[in-house]
């Protein structure tokens, strides 16, 4: 077991990053240079043609034919100008897919979740394959690949519960190799027998499960810095509701009171321009003497 993940974490996944990056980015390459000479030699051609249509214009060989010729040679100038352009060699690229970053990421991780205990040194190779793939991944998302369109997404979707699978057959994993291979527990399975070494593995197993459930449920995925900045801009955002809310509150109040005439108005505001809200007229009462 421990030559076999040596064997996956080293050579076979050194061949992968050369078939995912260094092969395809090498054919490219070759792609790239054969374009760059026939360019190179449609110019020419261009060239020695209007070398030709100057001379017969020169000559006052002027006819049909060369009026032609005349045009299909700036037509065909246009076209390559065009494809001289960068944005050309960027169309001419394959679209960047994510997937094979991520199973990489999920199978280097189950190759250390699971296989540590056979080969203590795997953490060490997957590290070193981490820093060298950074590399190639960012030299093929940025030299082989067309740019990317950036989506705003919460997480990394389904691959986080494919993570929290591995998560848990990793435990089984180890829990069953150092259970029925370590010196330790072969010496409690001879004193209780393979049955009574079955069920403390089973129950060592469930007690590892527990702890991974509550890491899981007690750790948050987000700094702190982040929390904080999140609660920041939530509580930010219910102060302008509030103020919103209380603005349009006193709006509506002030829509209610009454005008300068008595007549309650329920449309707009009709204070004159000499008047402050909240301040009414004084209206005079007429008397109630006869004499």
């Amino acid at each position: 077991m421990a030559t076999g993940v040596l064997i996956y974490t080293t050579v076979a996944q050194w061949w992968q990053n050369f078939l995912h990056v260094c092969f395809p980015i090498g054919i490219r390459l070759l792609r790239m240079r054969h374009r760059r000479n026939r360019l190179c030699d449609e110019l020419r051609d261009c060239e020695v043609i209007e070398e030709e249509i100057t001379r017969q214009v020169q000559n006052d060989e002027i006819d049909d034919e060369l009026k032609s010729r005349h045009i299909r040679l700036v037509n065909k100038r246009l076209l390559l100008d065009q494809a001289q352009d960068k944005i050309w060699l960027e169309v001419m690229l394959p679209q960047h897919d994510s997937f094979p970053e991520y199973i990489q990421a999920v199978v280097q991780f189950t190759y250390v979740s699971c296989f540590s205990v056979a080969l203590p040194i795997t953490p060490l190779i997957v590290l070193f394959n981490y820093l060298l793939c950074m590399r190639l991944d960012a030299y093929k998302l940025c030299k082989g690949r067309r740019r990317p369109l950036a989506e705003k997404t919460g997480g990394i979707g389904i691959w986080e519960h494919l993570l929290h699978i591995v998560a848990v057959i990793s435990v089984l994993t180890n829990c069953w190799l150092v259970g029925f291979t370590t010196s330790t527990f072969l010496a409690i399975g001879e004193n209780i027998g393979q049955i009574g070494l079955f069920a403390v593995v089973v129950g060592w197993e469930h007690v590892m499960l527990l702890i991974k459930y509550v890491m899981q449920t007690s750790i948050s995925p987000l700094p702190r810095c982040v929390r904080d900045a999140m609660k920041k801009e939530q509580y930010e955002v219910d102060q302008q509701r509030s103020q919103s809310i209380l603005n349009r509150r006193l709006q509506h109040q002030r829509e209610e009171e009454w005008n300068p005439t008595g007549v309650k108005v329920s449309g707009g505001s009709s204070y004159p321009t000499s008047m402050t809200p909240g301040t009414y007229p004084l209206r005079t009462i007429p008397s109630t003497d006869e004499g």
